[in-house]
């Protein structure tokens, strides 16, 4: 048994990602969709968690035939992440111009700005993997394999038990 932190709602947050997970696992699209903004599934104020719930979401909406609502998802995944993208540059310059301001020597300048950009990797990283994994649900949804496997390679979240391959 984890480790739960008292106080901080660990054992809601451990339940609420083990349904996510569950859910996912199994392919219970219905019950996985019907939960979207309940109690049980709301909105995460953690990145990385909210994207990886707008993902299952997303997942099943395409699953299920609703294309629209996970497009919509993708679409909010895929802006956020433009937005990250602009943000991570913004932050690169400006560690940029302060390093030089300094009258650091190149090393430095380099060294700030790759740790500006690394502050953002992380997220931008589990957004493009879920844009991807949700791009390969609206191509299978759409009959489209071909275009299921060439997002398929960019997906690198999704474990080994979901992807289910046969021989």
């Amino acid at each position: 048994m984890p480790r739960l932190r008292r106080g901080k709602q660990g054992a809601y947050n451990f339940g609420r990602e083990r349904l996510q997970d569950v859910l996912l696992r199994y392919e219970i699209w219905n019950e996985l969709a019907s939960l979207d903004g309940s109690t049980y599934l709301p909105p995460y104020s953690e990145i990385d968690k909210e994207l990886r719930r707008q993902r299952a979401l997303g997942v099943a909406y395409f699953a299920r035939g609703l294309p629209e609502k996970g497009q919509s998802i993708l679409d909010s995944i895929k802006s956020q992440l433009a937005q990250w993208r602009t943000e991570r540059i913004a932050k690169a310059d400006e560690a940029e111009a302060k390093a030089r301001s300094e009258n650091k020597p190149a090393d430095q300048v380099t060294k700030a700005m790759a740790e500006a950009l690394q502050q953002y990797s992380q997220r931008v990283s589990v957004a493009e993997s879920c844009a991807a994994e949700l791009r390969v649900y609206r191509a299978l949804a759409n009959g489209d394999q071909e275009e299921a496997r060439k997002h398929l390679g960019k997906c690198r979240e999704i474990p080994a038990g979901r992807l289910d391959i046969q021989p």
